[in-house]
């Protein structure tokens, strides 16, 4: 049983993480925009010539989301881990797991910042 347990661990987090991913890119396509003042981008009708404002409410967005996300995912693995295994395991276990996820996310909103403002 616990075997299965495992298993079923390792696919919700592969399969959150790929959500968190893709959630990301959505939320920096097209959510972000709407709550950033547009006055971050124009000038009296002109572009800005330094958009670091811009790019700086777009980081910290995706900072934000991805804590919540890691944190959600703590929760998740945390409780699901306290039926599985002993309570001190499960909280290294989703702290690992956690450590891992953050990591990811990390490289995904740098990728995504990167991409963004070359």
């Amino acid at each position: 049983m616990q075997v299965l347990a495992y298993v079923l661990f390792t696919l919700y987090n592969a399969i959150y993480l790929l959500a968190t991913v893709f959630f990301l890119l959505f939320a920096n396509t097209y959510l972000n925009g709407l709550a950033i003042p547009d006055s971050f981008t124009w000038k009296d009708g002109q572009l800005r010539d330094d958009l670091s404002l811009l790019a700086g409410a777009h980081a910290t967005l995706l900072l934000l989301e991805g804590v919540v996300l890691a944190y959600l995912l703590f929760r998740l693995n945390k409780g699901f881990l306290s039926n599985v295994v002993r309570p001190d395991q499960g909280v290294r276990v989703a702290t690992w797991t956690g450590a891992v996820h953050a990591l990811t996310t990390s490289g995904a909103i740098i990728f995504l910042l990167y991409a963004g403002f070359k």
